[in-house]
């Protein structure tokens, strides 16, 4: 913010420590249960070390500016579960759950 309204703003607002935070959202006791057992999948590992990225989230003040890699890497971990279902549209443009190879 200093860099883009520093000239804007009253130093006491650049400055201040009682921002809001969002990380409790995310960095719950199952988040860092996923944590603790994610196998790495669901990130760029040219951009991203999921080892470095495990020892934020397992961390005692994780980083949330890496909530949205866990949501991801959460995602990821679920594709299994979407790619043994399907969910098409009846003609009513319901959704009814159809299994792999069944329908």
């Amino acid at each position: 913010m200093t860099h883009l309204f520093g000239d804007l703003l009253p130093r006491a607002v650049l400055q201040r420590t009682s921002k809001a935070t969002f990380e409790r959202a995310v960095f719950t006791e199952r988040g860092r249960d996923f944590a603790a057992q994610w196998n790495g999948s669901g990130v760029d590992p040219d951009l991203v070390d999921p080892e470095v990225l495990r020892d934020i989230w397992l961390s005692d003040r994780p980083d949330g500016g890496t909530m949205v890699l866990m949501q991801q890497a959460w995602l990821a971990s679920q594709q299994a579960c979407v790619t043994q279902t399907h969910w098409p549209r009846e003609r009513t443009g319901r959704v009814r759950r159809v299994e792999e190879g069944k329908e």
